[in-house]
């Protein structure tokens, strides 16, 4: 399955030294579009620089408690406190990608796309 391409940009875009969170749910692709349950998962959020590939990226997760999983209500929250972004680069070619891992060790990327890095004075 090909993920879904969400850009964090404008509205959901980080400042830099500011607390930055999002909440969205997870949907089964299919009709109905239901929550998928998100129990027994794990996740990680990972913001990498296009221009500079060998560079590791940035990564949140539920590991770190970053980002929190509601279970069966299928909703995802993540959170990077103001310590965390005050150490992003703004000038990086940004994207993210969100990865579920399940219960048997399995990943996938639900969602990704471009992210917007602002100086706080933006």
């Amino acid at each position: 399955m090909k993920p879904r391409e969400f850009n964090l940009i404008g509205g959901y875009a980080i400042r830099k030294g500011f607390h930055w969170s999002i909440q969205m749910a997870r949907l089964v692709t299919r009709l109905p579009r239901v929550m998928v349950d998100l129990s027994g998962m794990q996740c990680r959020m990972e913001i990498y620089d296009t221009r500079h590939p060998r560079k590791p990226p940035l990564t949140y997760s539920t590991q770190t408690g970053h980002i929190v999983l509601s279970g069966a209500a299928g909703t995802i929250e993540i959170n990077i406190p103001a310590a965390d972004t005050a150490l992003l680069d703004p000038n990086t070619a940004g994207r993210y990608r969100l990865i579920f891992v399940d219960s048997l060790g399995r990943e996938g990327v639900y969602v990704g796309g471009r992210i917007a890095i602002l100086e706080s004075d933006q």
